[in-house]
């Protein structure tokens, strides 16, 4: 499968799962969308929009700042003595798998974490190129060098009860929302 095939699969399966995703092409197109759905965001819980970033090295940190700002958003300092209070989590995704519409993260570190399952909205952005069709594919790609915890995200955070009662964002966010971009560098991330 192409590029354009695995989005479109990743697409089909992370909505079912009521994920909502996005593709950009251009980082400009991206943060003028996640200025929009910040705008959105304050209409319905108001502000401030706290929010906590675990920028990717491949992420323009000053422009997602200008972004969430100009929609209405404050980046938190400190996200280990902080991050409780974040509306919105902002995060990177090494690889995304088309077969699952799964986000997959090297989250060694516990800031990524708290940013990933603490906030009630979860924005991960991933580049159109970290597509692959299965996870061996994923996987493969950390070869000789698995991180020390691996996160997969499909969808939000989902449970139910005994009598099967589903409930949306209970053990995690209630909304996840994947942008991707496309860029020319190939790789993750």
């Amino acid at each position: 499968m192409d590029q354009e095939q695995l989005y479109v699969r990743f697409k089909e399966k992370a909505e079912l799962l009521s994920a909502e995703v996005y593709r950009m092409t251009s980082f400009a197109q991206a943060f003028g969308l996640l200025a929009g759905l910040y705008h959105q965001f304050g209409l319905c819980y108001g502000g401030p929009l706290k929010t906590a970033v675990v920028c990717p090295p491949w992420l323009e940190r000053d422009q997602l700042a200008a972004a969430v700002t100009a929609g209405g958003g404050e980046i938190l300092a400190n996200i280990s003595g902080e991050g409780e209070k974040a509306l919105i989590g902002i995060a990177g995704a090494d690889w995304a798998i088309a077969e699952t519409g799964t986000l997959v993260q090297d989250a060694t570190d516990v800031c990524l974490r708290m940013v990933i399952s603490l906030p009630l909205i979860s924005i991960i952005f991933a580049s159109t190129a970290s597509l692959v069709p299965d996870l061996n594919s994923a996987l493969n790609r950390y070869a000789g060098a698995m991180p020390g915890y691996l996160t997969f995200i499909t969808g939000p955070s989902r449970t139910a009860d005994i009598e099967r009662v589903l409930t949306i964002g209970v053990h995690g966010p209630e909304r996840l929302i994947a942008i991707f971009v496309d860029r020319e560098e190939g790789g993750g991330g």
